[in-house]
């Protein structure tokens, strides 16, 4: 099997199963690698039990044999610290797997609005032959719900703009107005992450708690005591994150400020914050009064993620 401790990335060679066998050892499974997906997992699985179910003895195939000399050079490469020539994932084509996988074992494809070249790639659409399909279509109904709600309603843009923020930011003005997002463990358990910002104008400093809901899919902003400037007070303001269709660019996320019931009112006026993505990533955020052209911009600086 080509057993080598000193490459902790590939220590054997796994040609067959799935990357989960080698050919020339037939009574043994390793379900788990190369650890990315749970759908290729599983598939490892079924392919482990459809073996031991017949115990016929593994033939090294072509393609056992080029998966082999893969994973060989792959480790060579690896060892000489080749980052050039070794991918991030050298097992990344996961939907490519899964549909061989569920074609060579026999498993039926269920296929609830999507058709049978497009959807959704996950587990629960390749069922064994003659099993009930009831727990695979509430799974598959539930997933294009949420992927409705992504396009429809921009479900999780909270989520993506409230991670994105995490770093050093600076306005263009001069001197610039400076932004960290320094990130801590929750200090309520409704929320799942939590930031402490600190806002810099020459020698004026505020800060403020920014907070994320997870069930709620919610950004809230917070006031913190004068006494130490870490305990979190009082609600500010939520973003309420306006549907992608009503947005003119595709890469721009828009949100307008919800105010709180405050004694003391922190926000007179509704203002609208955009975050541009660049990808999965925030490059810039502005934010400025509803209607008005006017907006205070920030880019990251140099070094930017840096806090």
């Amino acid at each position: 099997m080509g057993y080598d401790p000193s490459c902790r990335s590939v220590p054997i060679i796994l040609n067959a199963g799935y990357l989960s066998a080698n050919a020339n050892v037939p009574g043994l499974a390793v379900i788990g690698y190369p650890g990315s997906k749970w759908g290729h997992f599983e598939m490892q699985a079924r392919s482990a039990v459809r073996h031991f179910e017949t115990m016929t003895a593994s033939r090294q195939s072509d393609e056992s044999s080029r998966l082999e000399a893969y994973m060989r050079d792959l480790k060579v490469a690896i060892k000489a610290r080749r980052k050039d020539v070794v991918p991030q994932n050298p097992f990344g084509d996961y939907a490519g797997l899964m549909e061989q996988a569920a074609r060579e074992l026999g498993l039926e494809m269920r296929c609830s609005t999507s058709t049978s070249i497009d959807g959704f790639v996950f587990p629960a659409r390749y069922t064994d032959p003659g099993t009930g399909s009831i727990e695979a279509s509430k799974t598959m109904a539930h997933l294009e719900y949420i992927n409705r709600e992504i396009v429809n309603a921009g479900l999780f843009a909270a989520r993506a703009v409230f991670h994105g923020l995490l770093g050093s930011w600076a306005s263009h003005e001069k001197p610039p107005v400076c932004f960290q997002f320094h990130p801590r463990f929750p200090t309520h358990p409704k929320y799942d992450s939590e930031y402490l910002s600190v806002e810099t104008a020459g020698e004026d400093r505020m800060r403020r708690v920014w907070r994320y809901e997870e069930a709620s899919d919610e950004i809230t902003l917070w006031s913190v005591s004068p006494l130490d400037e870490l305990t979190t007070e009082k609600r500010i303001f939520s973003l309420g994150f306006i549907p992608p269709g009503q947005v003119q660019s595709a890469d721009t996320a828009v949100a307008m400020t919800l105010p709180a019931e405050l004694e003391c009112a922190v926000v007179t006026q509704l203002q609208e914050y955009w975050f541009e993505f660049k990808g999965a990533l925030v490059q810039a955020f502005s934010w400025g009064q509803n209607g008005s052209m006017e907006r205070r911009h920030f880019v990251r600086p140099k070094g930017g993620w840096r806090l």
